[in-house]
């Protein structure tokens, strides 16, 4: 259900702030949507497998069948319910136009795989784990300047903005964490607790370099810390527990694949049968992980950077590691992880359309040339091919498995009506 008041509409709405402000409109809304694409039909039952094989009491193997996951007949919608509250503004003669917008998105009943203990005897497919919120703010601003004909200058400059905060408010108790993806041999790399972002990397965090065996020695002996034995060269690994064991319990958040930020800008010119258009857009905050490096592919390609960088021998570097392929206290910690920001000129294009006394003797409407580069040009941080190339499955976003990037097309072309 939606609500709005066009205050520009009214009496009191006059004078001075008619003046000034063209149009200004008050807008709320709220609904809900349900949600059960991620399941199948009748996924809520237990599923029976085919093919099994038993032996009778002469030793005969006898086909059956056998329960393969559990039923869950409390399995339900996953609900969206958002609030907007939002106001749209024009000025200058309805020349420049602002929307802001305030939103609240809860998901509740979040569907996710499921998990059960070993006592159950099967698996849980899936199952309704918790609630997620997305809150933030949106900006939209237009200024245009109509041409009155061919010769005059015409334009329209737009740029819109928006803020996201993710966070899982509430989890199954009886799953108090919820591991997602996969990288490699025994890596959940993505997860789900109360507090963190929805599918957040999840992995071990490193405090630098070891630089000479006397410093290992150092180290070890005052933190008594077991089950790791480093050698020079690889990274000083956070015991996050503080149980004095580096394992799999030291996993923790290392960073967030939901971005703060996400912009864009539009800006269209005309004049004397010339144009000109460039659409900008990005993001910030977020970062990825570099999956596509990993223990169990040891004789893989690894991008130029990790020898550039490589740590030599002491003191030439604290921030990456020595030539390695197997350590997992490297690969599957916050050294794959990376700022994911970019800004991507998405399309610049400029075109020509000829002066329509020329189409009239060719007994053509119109004619127009161009070229466009679309997805030329990428302002990044990230070391990997494309801040992009990262999967946006569920439970993968945010995690370059290497996949092929978004190619850069440069495009002429020609364009008319008869």
């Amino acid at each position: 259900m939606s609500a709005g008041w066009v205050l520009s509409n009214e009496d009191f709405f006059s004078g001075a702030l008619s003046d000034k402000i063209n149009y200004l409109k008050l807008r709320a809304s709220w609904g809900q949507n349900g949600n059960v694409s991620s399941i199948g039909i009748g996924e809520w039952l237990n599923a029976i497998g085919a093919g099994m094989l038993y032996p009778d009491a002469n030793g005969n193997l006898i086909v059956g069948a056998a329960p393969t996951s559990l039923a869950n007949p409390d399995l339900t919608w996953e609900t969206s319910e958002q609030l907007d509250v939002g106001a749209d503004l024009a000025f200058f003669n309805n020349r420049l136009n602002v929307t802001v917008d305030y939103f609240n998105k809860k998901t509740k009943d979040l569907l996710t795989d499921g998990n059960a203990p070993l006592i159950a005897g099967n698996t849980l497919r899936t199952k309704n784990a918790g609630n997620v919120e997305n809150k933030g703010f949106e900006f939209e601003v237009t200024y245009n300047n109509k041409a009155v004909s061919r010769n005059s200058l015409s334009y329209e400059i737009s740029g819109n903005f928006s803020t996201l905060k993710n966070n899982v408010s509430f989890l199954d108790p009886n799953s108090p964490i919820i591991y997602g993806a996969g990288i490699g041999t025994g890596w959940s790399a993505t997860a789900i607790k109360v507090g963190y972002p929805l599918w957040y990397f999840n992995g071990y965090k490193t405090g630098g370099i070891f630089q000479t065996q006397d410093e290992i020695t150092s180290y070890l002996s005052k933190t008594g810390i077991t089950g790791y034995s480093p050698k020079p060269g690889e990274p000083i690994v956070v015991d996050v527990n503080g149980d004095k064991q580096i394992s799999p319990a030291d996993m923790t958040y290392i960073g967030s694949p939901h971005p703060n930020i996400t912009y864009g800008g539009r800006l269209s010119v005309a004049y004397k049968g010339f144009d000109l258009l460039v659409f900008v857009q990005g993001q910030a905050g977020n970062e990825i992980l570099m999956g596509f490096n990993r223990t169990d592919r040891g004789t893989a390609n690894k991008p130029l950077f990790f020898y550039t960088n490589r740590w030599t021998g002491a003191g030439s570097t604290n921030s990456w590691f020595a030539s390695n392929t197997s350590n997992p206290y490297i690969y599957n910690s916050d050294l794959m992880i990376f700022d994911g920001s970019y800004t991507k000129i998405r399309q610049l294009q400029l075109g020509y359309t000829l002066p329509q006394s020329l189409m009239d003797r060719a007994k053509i409407k119109n004619a127009r040339v161009y070229v466009s580069l679309d997805d030329f040009f990428t302002f990044t941080k990230y070391p990997g091919v494309d801040p992009e190339g990262g999967s946006n499955g569920q439970n993968s976003i945010g995690i370059d498995r290497g996949g092929y990037p978004i190619p850069r097309k440069a495009i002429v072309g020609l364009t008319f009506t008869f």
